[in-house]
């Protein structure tokens, strides 16, 4: 199985601590796969390879996410996405790379392993995320 599930990449992790990703400015998008990618928590950057064509409602590059403020809830750091909609789609996808559009070498944030693949349904497709739940929240600091 190619699929190994959904992490926050590796480099993402150090990039946090050199000041690489700023959550306030820079666009975060968010790039959809099929079942032969290769993604894993090793991925450092944006990747064509495995990625769905550009058809269906489906854009090379994927879609922008609307990154909420960072907040502090419980005592976790933790950034809140809003839903991501491709409208209309008629595509399958099985996973789903978040990238920073704003940096060089377009740095990998997170893969999202949707655990089976998912299609349109109704000519929408949508990739929702946790609430600001420091126990789900994708990106947090405990």
């Amino acid at each position: 199985m190619i699929w190994a599930g959904s992490h926050l990449c590796l480099s993402f992790k150090r990039e946090l601590f050199e000041g690489i990703h700023n959550f306030a400015l820079d666009t975060f998008r968010l790039a959809l796969y099929g079942d032969n990618a290769a993604l894993s928590e090793n991925t450092a950057g944006y990747t064509e390879a495995g990625e769905l064509p550009p058809l269906g409602g489906y854009t090379t590059g994927g879609a922008a996410i609307t990154v909420d403020a960072p907040l502090l809830v419980a005592g976790t750091a933790l950034v809140p996405f809003e839903t991501v909609v491709w409208s209309p789609a008629s595509f399958r996808a099985r996973g789903a790379l978040c990238y920073n559009a704003s940096r060089s070498g377009m740095p990998a944030c997170f893969v999202l392993d949707f655990g089976a693949t998912r299609e349109s349904n109704g000519n929408l497709f949508a990739v929702q995320f946790p609430g600001p739940d420091p126990n789900a929240a994708i990106v947090r600091l405990r």
